[in-house]
């Protein structure tokens, strides 16, 4: 077969091939506010929405603003964002409590079958020693246009004891690797925060990436700990269509508002 500059033309027609599938994203914004005294603009609450349509893929897009609190009526959705502010806004004789609210999506990867989302959640209630951050996985199939859960993706329901034990090992490995936890700070760690394997996963290039919210397996500073746990580990766990779709996985560069 003839090569173009080392690359046989069939090689080009499947990276084209590959390309054409790729999923298009348009990021936009939407802000929100609100102002309980006219005379004093600074004391308001506001919310953010950062939308991600997915071009052409409208039960997609519908789905990623369902997990935002997004309507797709402009005046409704208006509305409600409002709604929420003032629900959030406390006034009383000591004067006005603000709140600032962040919800926001963004495409993590794909290959021909799935797609992963990351949708990003901040509040903040003035007073408080800091806000509260989350961060949320969605997979998707795009074949069957539907939501992939944890459970769907494992071979049986007792596959997902041996699935917690391999994120308990990876979670080891990450304080002793990255957060530089002795053996005694970890047991410590473990007496305040007791590990508790999650369900918050995405699909990724040879593996599986499953990622913590702050406090859930540890303190506030140590943020979104973040575990991966490759392909070759994970067989007899995860269905062999998942392992495949890990294999030929691409990451994606999210558009910003």
């Amino acid at each position: 077969m003839k090569a173009v500059f080392g690359i046989t033309l069939g090689a080009l027609l499947a990276m084209q091939a590959a390309f054409a599938q790729d999923l298009q994203t348009k990021a936009t914004g939407i802000e929100e506010t609100y102002c309980p005294i006219k005379a004093d603009p600074k004391a308001c609450s506001s919310i953010y929405i950062g939308r991600l349509e997915v071009v052409g893929q409208p039960w997609l897009t519908e789905q990623l603003d369902l997990a935002l609190h997004w309507d797709s009526d402009d005046e409704r959705n208006r509305k409600q964002l409002q709604a929420e502010l003032r629900e959030e806004t406390v006034t009383d004789e000591d004067g006005v409590f603000t709140a600032e609210i962040v919800r926001t999506a963004r495409m993590l990867g794909q290959n021909d079958d799935f797609a992963a989302f990351e949708l990003q959640y901040y509040y903040y209630a003035q007073g408080a020693a800091h806000g509260m951050p989350a961060a949320r996985y969605a997979v998707f199939d795009l074949k069957q246009r539907r939501a992939v859960g944890l459970q769907d993706i494992l071979v049986s329901p007792q596959a997902k004891t041996k699935l917690d034990a391999l994120q308990q090992q990876a979670f080891q490995r990450y304080l002793q690797d990255e957060q530089d936890y002795s053996a005694q700070d970890r047991k410590d760690l473990e007496g305040i925060f007791p590990f508790a394997a999650t369900d918050n996963w995405a699909l990724d290039k040879d593996g599986l990436l499953f990622t913590f919210q702050p406090y859930e397996v540890g303190p506030y500073a140590m943020g979104f700990p973040q575990l991966y746990i490759p392909t070759d580990k994970l067989r007899g766990i995860v269905r062999p269509e998942y392992l495949k779709a890990a294999a030929s996985w691409r990451a994606v560069k999210a558009d910003k508002p």
